[in-house]
């Protein structure tokens, strides 16, 4: 007659049922599990055997050999026999050595292995067998550290995880249990497992909370529910956090000018707490300091002008300016490579008609009979005119360089030249901005129309027959919200 199942069992097979039915686990599903060989990850195992014919999932066990320890390969061995017995499906993969040469490096390189077994085998989710104990831990670690709310409700049930480009769920579905009560299950159930040697060494400091911190906190408070139950509270308030900084972000974005930068009105962030502005920045820069999260939004009173206003931190080079707080990923010190960026020219030929893809603006031109062409440019500047002999030449579409001069036809058809610059700062467009501005150039180089600000005067009107050449430039989402903070 078979033993019936003790408290313990049911309360730990009840709660990753829940945890699977809560997680949306459906019926066919295919799960992988991360198994160690140890005591935890073995629990897990046999747990999720044990469901998976009532819930009709696909199960594989994959075990992650980082060859950093001798015994590494008996733990792998032990695996394999325990999955040749049970009957599951197992993935054994083995990192090269050195490839992890420390904790970090270890954890890094498993979980971009489990993650291209859960790619393969097309997986529902990762699961891993984290417990309570573990999620208290981890927080005491983060403590120390010094983290905020996100160190603190750490090890979240349901998390998403991006290895390589791959977006990859990972799912712990034993945090609400103890340690303890994962080992009587083991116990109970008479399962077999390796123990890692490097649990007994001092030299981690999760092995001397474990052994020494852990213990003393019990002996103190009697039992480390509540304190885990605390940690799912604050697990709670970390996602109506984010939440808030979803919403926040939303309003905020703002399209940027450079396509791998993260662009943000100031004035959205200056109304914002300073923690929910904060939150959305460690998104973008995860590594910033303390100091250095402090100083981006120090910059945010100087966002409204139209003179950049720059801070080298750690990976980006951050802007203010034209009412935005820009951060720019870097790869060279100071921020030198993204101080001066130039936008690659386009050449368009003279033919009757055609678009242009730009920066995000598009341009497009056509032959216009020279009785539609009203000279209207004031109020379309958008809009350009060109004489028919004009256009038969290459044209050039850049942005503006220091030094660009701008050339007018008068109506006599004599020209006159004046700075570049100097239009656009009439116009309240500083120096980040004019680099991709549209601009037209002729065969010699010089500007003969800066899009949307200057139109060249309307061409004369003779007893020509030949048609103008008509160009029109719709600006780019980035321009346009630069323009609308100028309106505003």
């Amino acid at each position: 007659m078979p033993t019936p199942p003790t408290a313990s069992e049911d309360t730990l097979l009840e709660g990753v049922q829940n945890a699977l039915e809560h997680a949306d686990i459906r019926r066919g599903d295919r799960l992988v599990v991360a198994w160690s060989g140890g005591r935890d990850s073995t629990v897990l195992l046999d747990l999720l055997q044990r469901l998976a014919p009532g819930l009709h999932l696909h199960l594989i066990a994959a075990h992650v050999d980082h060859a950093m320890r001798e015994s590494s390969s008996r733990d792998a061995e032990h695996c394999e026999a325990w999955a040749r017995t049970s009957g599951i499906q197992l993935e054994r993969v083995t990192l090269s050595p050195g490839q992890a040469s420390n904790q970090a490096d270890a954890r890094q390189a498993r979980y971009q292995a489990l993650g291209a077994i859960a790619q393969t085998h097309r997986a529902s989710a990762l699961l891993t067998a984290h417990h309570g104990d573990d999620r208290l831990e981890s927080a005491l670690i983060n403590l120390l550290r010094g983290s905020g709310l996100d160190g603190l409700a750490t090890l979240k049930e349901d998390a998403t995880l991006t290895i390589e480009d791959r977006r990859l769920r990972v799912l712990r579905p034993m945090l609400f249990a103890s340690a303890e009560q994962v080992g009587d299950y083991a116990r109970q159930r008479q399962l077999t497992w390796v123990e890692d040697p490097t649990n007994a060494t001092d030299r981690y400091l999760r092995n001397r909370i474990r052994r020494e911190v852990t213990p003393a906190l019990r002996a103190i408070a009697g039992e480390l529910g509540p304190a885990r139950r605390t940690l799912i509270n604050l697990e709670a308030e970390r996602q109506a956090a984010d939440d808030v900084a979803d919403a926040l972000e939303r309003r905020a974005r703002r399209p940027p000018l450079e396509p791998d930068a993260h662009a943000f009105d100031a004035r959205t962030l200056l109304n914002a707490p300073h923690a929910t502005c904060t939150r959305i920045i460690l998104r973008i820069a995860p590594h910033f300091a303390r100091e250095t999260l402090a100083g981006v939004l120090a910059m945010l009173p100087g966002a409204f002008s139209i003179t950049p206003k720059h801070l080298s931190a750690p990976g980006f080079l951050v802007r203010v300016s034209h009412g935005q707080l820009v951060l720019l990923p870097s790869r060279e010190r100071g921020g030198r490579d993204r101080l001066h960026p130039v936008a690659a020219p386009a050449n368009f030929a003279s033919t009757p008609q055609g678009t242009l893809a730009w920066q995000g603006s598009l341009l497009q031109w056509s032959l216009v009979p020279r009785a539609e062409a009203a000279p209207d440019h004031p109020a379309r500047p958008w809009r350009c005119l060109l004489p028919h002999s004009l256009a038969k030449q290459p044209l050039t579409l850049r942005g503006y360089r220091p030094g660009d001069t701008l050339m007018r036809l008068r109506q006599d058809g004599t020209s006159q030249t004046r700075k570049a610059s100097t239009v656009f700062q009439a116009a309240q467009l500083g120096t980040d901005v004019r680099w991709c501005w549209p601009c037209i150039a002729d065969t010699n180089n010089n500007l003969i129309w800066i899009a949307g600000l200057k139109p060249p005067s309307f061409p004369a009107q003779n007893t020509s027959a030949h048609p103008f050449w008509e160009i029109v430039v719709r600006p780019g989402a980035a321009l346009s919200a630069i323009l609308h903070w100028q309106r505003k």
